[in-house]
């Protein structure tokens, strides 16, 4: 009778696994104001299955254009296992009076290649084009995350279309669903990510060296499959957590997943029959044990085969073995075994963690930032608690030999002392990689001087002191000329030299409390205090003449550009933006007017 329930619960889940709902529809754009901190695009998300992998871009778009794309009807955004390309389409509209800089998270780090197109609706011909992959590290991604992250920028007003398509032929769940970040909520969140999962992972390490120091100290084999089935987690949970991903492009370990959750599922069967001793108290569900060990390892030569749909469907059958070992440990505990319902107790957890993937893999559960860390918490409580029960075991089995059992004690509090160290070291690090990043965050990558947010705090600092003293400062606003050309004839990897050059020159042309900063593009601004028209005009042209002179040499080929300048002088009741309007302004009347030159307010020079 009691097989027969387990039976149906599990069809009930197989059936419930196969429910996933769509519609067409036509999905509006997310309306932004910069402030965002993980807020979804779901559900004005539409998606379309490209079986052939072979869809570009453009024929996505027009598709998408044409009312073929689809949006999930059941509420939340898994959409299973496809074993086609997906395609993702949603828009973002800039409601705001200014410029934001935006960040675009997967919120599943697993599918193998994934890309966003972007583009402003306005030039609907013309994409630009981001690229992830597991297969390298997360340092080498557009954004150093856990998970796929892309940039975006939205100028006020604007709507940007983005394009989304994953690929993956191994059976990965695909979520349709983005979250949008702000640069500061995104790293917070990133290092609060990186400090919860480096203490995770670290518990698991030092629970797998115990397990197996016990082992070699007891000769229990419960505790070996135990150090195995701890090895084979920390495999699965980093794929999971996107932990691995981001720190290696290891092929083996990224693209084994399915293998390493076999492997784990098989340990953690061997485990419960050993220590339950189901062979001796138990000996018909120790046979469907065994069972489940023969079929979480018989997934493996399926998936080398390529025969991915089956070798993952093998894997869900063997999962029934964790309802079957919470059974078998409430059986051994109304048999006497008092550890035995800490045992259930603790596969009860590590179930709830298994199943609730793929419910959320198949839009029965909710997907965001809290259900990806849930799962984790559970299984390290799981860990926590049968760790906890093999020490109590042990202790029971070995109580008669005293010295024995205060060589354990010491062992553990040794070990113990050393997580916490390695615990401080990691945190010590992770405070550095942060002052590290927070320097980052105020330098523009490419050309090494201040960017834009570093430029606005500093200037206005500067205008600020300017009022309190009544002294004048001066506002210098330049531009490439004919910037794009340089792109076009010589390549993109040129115009970034052609920049870095820029800067360079404006590095070498101000005074050391001058600032200079990169404002976007080929655009630079220098504000700089205690000066008069005169002088600022001069900056302005020693830096013009400087980059004029310079030759730029990139791939054998040597070219040169020029800027045209616009400067503006600070006058009572001036803010940055106003300062910046009026240089700008002169800038425009420079370009107008031959490009190449230096145009101050009032537009004479």
């Amino acid at each position: 009778m009691t097989l027969r329930r387990l039976c149906l619960i599990f069809g009930f889940f197989i059936f419930a696994l196969s429910l996933s709902s769509t519609s067409a529809a036509e999905t509006e754009a997310v309306s932004i104001t910069g402030s965002e901190s993980g807020v979804s695009v779901f559900p004005r998300i539409s998606y379309f299955e490209d079986p052939e992998y072979r869809l570009t871009v453009h024929e996505a778009a027009a598709l998408e254009q044409a009312g073929r794309f689809k949006v999930v009807a059941s509420g939340y955004s898994g959409i299973g296992y496809p074993s086609s390309s997906i395609w993702m389409a949603f828009k973002l509209h800039n409601s705001t009076d200014e410029e934001h800089t935006l960040y675009l998270e997967y919120l599943n780090h697993i599918p193998e290649d994934i890309w966003l197109f972007q583009r402003d609706v306005s030039s609907p011909e013309e994409f630009d084009e981001d690229f992830s992959t597991i297969r390298e590290a997360g340092a080498k991604r557009p954004l150093n995350q856990l998970r796929p992250v892309f940039e975006t920028i939205l100028k006020p007003g604007e709507t940007r279309q983005y394009f989304v398509k994953t690929a993956d032929k191994t059976g990965q769940a695909v979520y349709v669903d983005f979250l949008i970040w702000n640069p500061k909520a995104l790293e917070s969140a990133k290092t609060l990510e990186i400090v919860f999962y480096s203490t995770v992972f670290g518990i698991f390490l030092i629970i797998m060296l115990l397990s197996l120091i016990l082992f070699i100290s007891l000769r229990q084999s419960s505790f070996l499959y135990y150090s195995g089935y701890i090895f084979f987690s920390i495999l699965v949970w980093g794929k999971t957590s996107g932990l691995i991903p981001n720190i290696t492009n290891s092929a083996s370990l990224i693209e084994h997943f399915w293998i390493y959750s076999g492997l784990m599922v098989a340990f953690a069967m061997m485990f419960g029959r050993a220590f339950l001793q189901t062979k001796k108290y138990l000996p018909k569900l120790d046979i469907l044990l065994r069972l489940n060990v023969l079929v979480g390892v018989s997934q493996i030569p399926l998936f080398y085969l390529g025969m991915y749909s089956l070798s993952i469907d093998f894997l869900k059958v063997s999962m029934l073995g964790f309802p079957l070992l919470i059974f078998s440990g409430l059986l051994r505990w109304r048999q006497g075994n008092s550890l035995a319902l800490i045992f259930s107790g603790a596969w009860l957890l590590y179930t709830y963690a298994v199943f609730s993937y793929p419910f959320r893999d198949n839009g029965l559960l909710v997907q965001d930032i809290t259900a990806l860390h849930i799962p984790i918490i559970a299984a390290i409580v799981e860990t926590t608690l049968l760790f906890i029960t093999l020490t109590l075991q042990a202790r029971q089995t070995q109580k008669a030999n005293e010295k024995i059992e205060q060589d354990y004690l010491l062992l553990v509090q040794n070990h113990a002392a050393e997580l916490e160290k390695q615990v401080e070291e990691k945190t010590r690090q992770l405070l550095s990689e942060k002052q590290r990043a927070e320097k980052e965050a105020r330098t523009d990558a490419l050309t090494n001087i201040a960017n834009r947010r570093s430029f606005i705090c500093n200037g206005k600092r500067i205008i600020s002191q300017s009022k309190q003293d009544n002294t004048l400062c001066g506002m210098i606003q330049m531009d490439a000329d004919f910037f794009k050309s340089v792109n076009d004839r010589y390549g993109h990897a040129a115009g970034d030299k052609a920049l870095q050059s820029m800067a360079q020159s404006i590095c070498e042309s101000i005074r050391s409390n001058d600032v200079a900063a990169r404002m976007g593009g080929e655009e630079f601004a220098i504000i700089t205090p205690c000066t008069d028209l005169k002088t600022l005009t001069l900056v302005a042209e020693r830096i013009r003449k400087k980059i004029e002179t310079s030759v730029i040499i990139h791939d054998e080929q040597s070219f040169q550009v020029t800027c045209s300048f616009g400067c503006a002088l600070y006058q009572p009741n001036d803010d940055l933006d106003s300062l910046l309007q009026r240089a700008d302004q002169a800038l425009y009347v420079a370009k107008k007017t031959g490009r190449n030159c230096v145009k101050i307010e009032g537009y004479e020079c």
